[in-house]
């Protein structure tokens, strides 16, 4: 188990009106973003206004970066520790119109993909690399609409108005697990199965044009890789997960003047990134044990993704901000979120179970070698009409052969009768019988393990 600090990435969206831009400095080497906020006239000539705020980043993203910059900076190594076993999650988080959902899937153009085609290429690029790993690839795709959460890689959503959409239902089971009802999962076996997926669930996705942004995104959405690996020469299977989060933008009702479906989806949104936020201040209150209980519950996606947020997870943020003076505010909101969430350590560690039924096969084998060993070595027919050896000459078979199976550079026997090789013999037998017996109690106890986990399961 080792520490993972929560990353947090800057990027700035390129400016929509060259004549208004957003004041701020990027120092790369200590990697700090400075926003420069212009002093309020109207607060008279005594003004201690701050006129200038210091964020620190992982990286910053300035606003020529490209879509293979993000890849390289933030998914390409997230997507290959989830290869090997650890969970993962990846945030875009900021203002309605700055990037969020270009930034996770792209534009209509191959150059232009966003962070979730890229890593499909990624990981069956590596796949085809590691040989010794036999690997399994899932997928699931969900949205979060005025908190109630629907399949996006239902086929029949697509013909069905929102109102007769399948809700997913939430379950927790007796371990704490949670349980999702009516969200599919899909194997995906090539890049572009993955990628097909992602496609069929953005055009069922609520969008909406609003003040802010032409295609506003309604809703948040989780894109969910599931990885499954083998080893050929262990029983031990690797499990993970990589959360790719697109969240819905905040926006200030009194600047969108939205009104109507819309305002009453803003509200929503509002109301889940602020609970979202509350998790975020809870979490690091219970790093300075100053606070112990969590409000995962208060929404459905901070109940969804609380192992991404305080639990056995390498989480990332990527906060995307608008270069435009107009949204100075909302731009500074995104930077203060994204510090605070900068602030959050997790403990994780690769999940490993083993696999019951190779380990019993290979149990077995052993067992069946072991018996084959033992006909191979039967008693010679000869040996036992021979007189019994003396007390002296049987201690001195047991102490060499206990010098034997206790010391690996112990080089040979010193037998100088048939009587002493026939007690040697006798002796290795019945230490290959303690040992069996051993493994048939091992197996004994996995075969009721098992049984015992098939029972619960029924339950």
């Amino acid at each position: 188990m080792v520490k993972y600090h929560f990353e947090t990435y800057a990027r700035m969206k390129p400016l929509e009106n060259p004549e208004n831009p957003i004041g701020y400095n990027i120092y790369v080497e200590a990697k700090v973003l400075e926003i420069f906020v212009p002093k309020n006239e109207s607060f008279g000539h005594v003004n201690n206004q701050k006129e200038a705020f210091q964020f620190k980043f992982t990286e910053i993203l300035d606003q020529d970066s490209t879509q293979e910059d993000v890849f390289e900076t933030v998914g390409k190594a997230l997507s290959l520790s989830c290869m090997d076993g650890y969970n993962g999650t990846i945030f875009a988080y900021g203002q309605t119109g700055s990037g969020k959902t270009y930034t996770m899937s792209g534009s209509d153009t191959w150059q232009l993909r966003g962070l979730i085609p890229r890593i499909f290429t990624s990981i069956f690029n590596e796949v085809e690399q590691r040989t010794n790993l036999d690997y399994n690839v899932y997928v699931t795709f969900m949205e979060i609409y005025n908190e109630c959460g629907y399949d996006l890689l239902d086929p029949s959503h697509a013909e069905l108005p929102m109102e007769n959409w399948t809700k997913i239902q939430l379950y927790e089971d007796l371990y704490g697990n949670l349980h999702l009802k009516n969200l599919s999962i899909h194997q995906v076996r090539s890049e572009q199965d993955g990628i097909d997926l992602l496609m069929m669930g953005n055009f069922i996705r609520h969008v909406s044009t609003t003040p802010m942004n032409m295609a506003s995104s309604r809703s948040h959405c989780i894109f969910t890789i599931a990885f499954e690996s083998r080893d050929h020469e262990s029983e031990i299977i690797r499990t993970s997960k990589l959360h790719l989060v697109d969240l819905a933008g905040s926006e200030r009702i009194s600047k969108s003047h939205i009104e109507g479906k819309i305002l009453e989806e803003a509200k929503h949104i509002n109301l889940s990134l602020t609970y979202l936020e509350q998790v975020i201040i809870a979490l690091h209150d219970r790093q300075k044990d100053t606070r112990t209980h969590i409000p995962y519950r208060n929404s459905l996606m901070t109940t969804i993704l609380r192992d991404s947020l305080g639990g056995n997870c390498k989480t990332v943020l990527i906060a995307t901000m608008n270069s435009d003076a107009n949204q100075l505010e909302e731009t500074l909101s995104t930077a203060k979120f994204a510090k605070r969430c900068s602030k959050l350590v997790a403990d994780v560690s690769v999940n490993e179970q083993v696999d019951s039924n190779l380990l019993i096969q290979r149990l077995r084998q052993e067992n069946a070698q072991l018996k084959r060993q033992l006909a191979n070595s039967s008693e010679d027919s000869r040996l036992t009409d021979s007189p019994s050896l003396t007390l002296s000459d049987s201690e001195l078979c047991k102490k060499q052969v206990a010098m034997f199976l206790a010391n690996n550079s112990q080089p040979k026997l010193i037998i100088s009768t048939l009587q002493q090789t026939y007690r040697c013999l006798q002796l290795f037998k019945e230490a290959i019988l303690i040992k069996e017996e051993h493994y048939q109690a091992e197996i004994q106890q996995l075969q009721d393990h098992i049984q015992e986990l098939m029972q619960r399961r029924i339950r």
